[in-house]
């Protein structure tokens, strides 16, 4: 009887080790960072998205990963169409370009690195469209540092572009001097 005892004592204890290693992974599949900050982004809660991208770039198991860079990215642009739109200066905008260009960087698909250039040509979209506004001479009439403004953010779209497209597009470049002019 005593033998039985002791048989079903380390039955248990096997048992409650196998079910605390269950728990255990199950924990660890649940605290994938950036499959949450992606559910948190699709929610709408940018906040918890962006705090848990943030955990996840300095992560060593999602530093490496473009997937993490890329939804980082992802996630500033969204707070940047939201937020800070009229912010020539915009740090989300900034982040968001960073965090797409170091997802190519660290990318090999081809169908990741087209989707992320998109993001990218969407972000330096938004600097030629400021570059032009800054030239607006009745908006900057008083403004006399709004024609440096309007090259600089030109220069940063153009030394930009050549990241997804080898030759700046020579109409826009007309276009933007044209008003300069």
């Amino acid at each position: 009887m005593r033998m039985g005892n002791n048989y079903i004592h380390i039955v248990k204890r096997i048992i409650l080790v196998l079910f605390l290693i269950t728990l255990s992974v199950k924990g660890n599949a649940q605290r994938d960072l950036v499959t949450d900050a992606g559910i948190f982004l699709h929610n709408n809660n940018l906040d918890s998205a962006k705090a848990l991208i943030e955990q996840a770039i300095i992560d060593t198991d999602y530093v490496n990963e473009p997937e993490t860079w890329y939804l980082r990215g992802f996630i500033y642009k969204t707070i940047y169409n939201l937020n800070e739109k009229i912010n020539m200066q915009s740090p989300s905008r900034m982040i968001a370009l960073n965090s797409f260009k170091h997802s190519i960087s660290i990318d090999t698909s081809a169908s990741s690195v087209k989707e992320t250039k998109k993001s990218i040509a969407y972000l330096l979209t938004t600097f030629f469209n400021n570059s032009v506004s800054c030239l607006d001479s009745v908006v900057h009439r008083n403004d006399t540092t709004s024609f440096k403004r309007a090259l600089d953010l030109f220069d940063f779209y153009s030394m930009n572009l050549k990241l997804i497209d080898s030759s700046i597009q020579a109409a826009e470049k007309v276009s933007f001097l044209k008003r300069l002019a």
